[in-house]
């Protein structure tokens, strides 16, 4: 069961709980260090609507994957740190915010223990830089965890008056194995699609996919280990990442 009291929020007295000089987190269920390093999970992150991760980049996820080095390298006190909370736009989301798109009760990869208890599980978000966007989630009760929930690189978390409180749309960015599955469902060759279950790929999966002769090999041979041609396909995928 969760800790009951109050958790961290956006208010600098709480904030000052958390010092340098080994003071720990208030109210939960064991002591967390201030000098424990932060880390970061995504067993919570989900790409919702408006929070779709298609038009990004792959410099653009570099600079995600540098801002996540370089946060696991500070200690969990950056969050009672105003000058360090500053400089990475440490802050709580403020789900009142005008035509915010979504809120705490639509995050449904949240266990409802963390989701429905703002007291004791603020959401924060951090700044990748100035124009990349931002990440939200939250710290659990037993450790300096930070669960990651959204990526937010659209700014559409905190819709702001300079741009007319406006949201962009987003679409999600999909795995191989979706988009094959996609591309199955619209597909005129229905006896050769994978979610009939046939024995080969049609040359206009081998196309989109970038599948060559070599890889359907692979696919044969997972097949004659009697898998389903969903399942070898599956892994064939998934052996890729």
């Amino acid at each position: 069961m969760p800790p009951s009291g109050k958790r961290l929020t956006d208010n600098i007295n709480t904030a000052k709980a958390l010092t340098s000089e080994g003071r720990t987190r208030p109210n939960l269920t064991r002591s967390i260090p201030a000098k424990e390093k932060l880390s970061f999970s995504f067993a919570y992150f989900k790409q919702y609507d408006y929070f779709g991760l298609d038009d990004t980049s792959v410099n653009w996820f570099a600079s995600l994957l540098d801002r996540l080095k370089d946060l696991s390298g500070k200690d969990i006190g950056i969050m009672g740190d105003y000058t360090q909370r500053k400089q990475y736009r440490i802050h709580t989301v403020d789900w009142g915010q005008t035509n915010i798109p979504i809120q705490r009760k639509d995050l449904n990869s949240v266990p409802s223990v963390y989701r429905d208890n703002e007291t004791e599980y603020p959401f924060w978000q951090f700044m990748l830089s100035q124009s990349t966007g931002r990440v939200a989630g939250f710290l659990d009760e037993k450790s300096a965890v930070f669960y990651i929930v959204l990526i937010d690189h659209k700014h559409n978390l905190q819709p702001t008056l300079d741009h007319g409180y406006k949201v962009d749309g987003t679409t999600k960015l999909q795995t191989k194995y979706e988009i094959a599955l996609q591309i199955a469902k619209k597909c005129t060759h229905s006896s050769f699609c994978p979610l009939n279950d046939n024995n080969t790929l049609h040359d206009d999966m081998l196309n989109v996919l970038f599948i060559d002769t070599d890889d359907k090999i692979v696919i044969d041979k997972l097949k004659q280990k009697g898998l389903s041609f969903q399942d070898a396909f599956r892994e064939f995928i998934l052996n890729q990442i």
